[in-house]
């Protein structure tokens, strides 16, 4: 598995103005990126994530009405990761070079992850989440305010990876394995058209609840649903970047190497499946 992205993809790389526009027109995909709420779509900047992941693209989701249930995939073009280290860099974990960019995307390629995010209204996140609640508590009418997310292995919608462990994983320390993780959306009070959210990250010493906030960052649409700049996060987005280029996973080689791929990672599947490799993160059945 290590040597799947080396040989098999393709990697564009430039300004953040260029991957910008880039991801958006690649992931606007007729018959597609309509059917998802308007405020959803468009190109968001992951403002303070202390991974090195910059830029993400939701226009490129599934959308399921009756249960206001988003399903993104990972996808080329949906997702980019800061080539360098920006000079206010979030933390410890950027590289000068392409290093932390290129085992980060590595890491979502051969995991190929789906993020699910249940939607509702702020009020009903209450019930989930008692604190923090950046959301408006007292609008009873917003379904799209608060989403709770969970991340499936493989895009396998039947399981659900376990957030707590990875806490351990981050932090390289075993005695974090059994804490408990939960991700949660929730629109920033008095943000127009959805261009602000706040990516909250709670974890737990126990699987029963997670009430310690770590990690959060904001969730700031740089480019909308029509394709226009959104001020100030672009203006704010571009100079945070500076010269530092984007990187972005941009497809297969071939058509062979696609194949390739899938190859690998069903063997991989089947392999876990058979007890005869361990999973790349924990993962409890729905």
């Amino acid at each position: 598995l290590a040597t799947l992205t080396q040989d098999t993809v393709t990697i564009a790389e430039g300004s953040a103005s260029e991957v910008a526009r880039m991801m958006f027109e690649a992931t606007k995909v007729p018959g597609v990126s309509e059917h998802l709420p308007r405020e959803l779509r468009g190109i968001y900047w992951m403002k303070g994530n202390p991974i090195p992941e910059e830029l993400m693209a939701i226009q490129y989701g599934q959308w399921h009405e009756d249960e206001g249930l988003m399903v993104l995939p990972l996808a080329p073009f949906m997702w980019s990761w800061a080539g360098g280290k920006p000079k206010d860099a979030p933390s410890k974990m950027y590289t000068e070079d392409r290093t932390a960019a290129v085992s980060s995307a590595q890491t979502l390629i051969i995991a190929q992850n789906a993020l699910s995010a249940k939607f509702e209204t702020c009020k009903a996140g209450r019930g989930h989440t008692r604190q923090p609640l950046v959301c408006d508590t007292t609008d009873r009418e917003d379904e799209l305010a608060y989403a709770n997310l969970q991340l499936h292995q493989f895009a396998n919608l039947t399981e659900v990876v376990d957030f707590g462990p990875l806490l351990a994983l981050i932090a390289q320390s075993s005695f974090l394995s059994g804490a408990s993780g939960a991700w949660t959306m929730q629109k920033q009070r008095n943000a127009k058209g959805g261009t602000a959210w706040r990516r909250v990250t709670q974890w737990g010493a126990c699987k029963e609840c997670a009430d310690i906030e770590a990690g959060s960052y904001d969730m700031v649409k740089v480019i909308d649903a029509d394709g226009n700049v959104v001020q100030p996060w672009y203006d704010e987005f571009v100079k945070y970047m500076g010269d530092v280029p984007l990187v972005t996973w941009s497809g297969w080689k071939d058509a062979a190497a696609r194949d390739k791929a899938a190859e690998i990672q069903d063997g991989y599947v089947k392999a876990v499946q058979a007890g005869e490799a361990p999973k790349m993160m924990p993962v409890e059945v729905c």
